[in-house]
């Protein structure tokens, strides 16, 4: 993906950084590869996560000139799936 920011070289990787579902610090998710475009954010990817919470989210590309600004934190919440619905 070329970059606007550095005369457009090339980024190599992302960073995915997320606070600890109470206001606390960031700290990178690091089960997440740099290089997909999306991903489905789970226990198995980032395990520190608890169901229940609402987790902040910010991302950082990197190329040869170094790392972005971070992103705008965009937030969600970590909730498990749905009961199945009663019959009528």
């Amino acid at each position: 993906m070329p970059s606007s920011y550095a005369g457009g070289a090339p980024i190599d990787k992302y960073e995915i950084w997320r606070d600890n579902g109470n206001d606390g610090p960031y700290q990178i998710i690091s089960g997440y590869d740099g290089l997909s475009s999306s991903i489905n954010l789970d226990s198995t990817l980032d395990p520190g996560l608890t169901l229940g919470l609402v987790y902040r989210f910010k991302v950082r590309s990197h190329n040869v000139k170094g790392y972005s600004e971070f992103s705008p934190v965009a937030s969600a919440a970590y909730a498990d799936h749905p009961d199945k619905p009663a019959q009528p």
